[in-house]
């Protein structure tokens, strides 16, 4: 072996390893901790998607729990004379009384401090986003109708309208300042509350 190859065989020898895996990002923890921050950004991009509008404004969520209302209303509209029990559709008759009165006081709300206009623009997005929701219930509420099983699906989808509802009354009322508006969401949110076991509870059977 001459001198050049014998110095390269001794350079080869002790020449260090690349550092790979060993590294800094190659680190188990590292990784761990990466992916973690990795999920809880997945997490709350998910969360603000599937919340249709998580970053609303006050008043665009007064407007939502307005048209959700509105379009609940629409539904035991359409189905309450349908309904076999007599207990359920007096029930529901409460709901549409106690629905009704919250809506008027919540338009009556949204004109005075927003100018708020039905038909405008602005609200386009919150009425299409409501109208998808409704078509649901009232899909539900109609396969259940023609397959003879209305007053159990009647019961079980107001039920959730009404746990909807009640949620979205509370976020609003933990984020206003507006004492009017909080009265409103109070005696609604109450009055839901006492109702809501009517159709949480209902059994065919009773």
């Amino acid at each position: 072996m001459d001198d050049q190859a014998y110095l390269n065989s001794i350079s080869s020898q002790v020449r260090p390893q690349k550092a790979g895996s060993k590294g800094l990002l190659g680190s188990p923890l590292i990784k761990i901790v990466i992916g973690g921050i990795v999920a809880m950004i997945l997490v709350v991009i998910l969360s603000s998607v599937f919340s249709g509008g998580g970053g609303d404004s006050l008043k665009e969520k007064s407007v939502a729990l307005k048209l959700h209302i509105d379009n609940t209303l629409t539904a035991i509209k359409g189905y309450q004379p349908s309904v076999k029990s007599s207990i359920l559709r007096s029930s529901s008759a409460s709901l549409a009384s106690i629905l009704s009165n919250t809506t008027r006081d919540l338009t009556n709300y949204l004109v005075a401090k927003y100018k708020y206009k039905d038909g405008s623009k602005e609200n386009a997005k919150l009425k299409e986003r409501a109208q998808l929701h409704q078509d649901g219930l009232i899909s539900n509420l109609f396969d259940a109708s023609i397959s003879g099983r209305l007053d159990r699906m009647y019961a079980l989808e107001i039920a959730y309208e009404i746990e909807l509802i009640m949620a979205e009354e509370a976020t609003i009322y933990d984020k206003t300042k507006d004492e009017a508006m909080k009265s409103i969401l109070e005696s609604s949110y109450n009055s839901l509350s006492n109702l809501y076991p009517n159709f949480d509870d209902f059994s065919e059977s009773k």
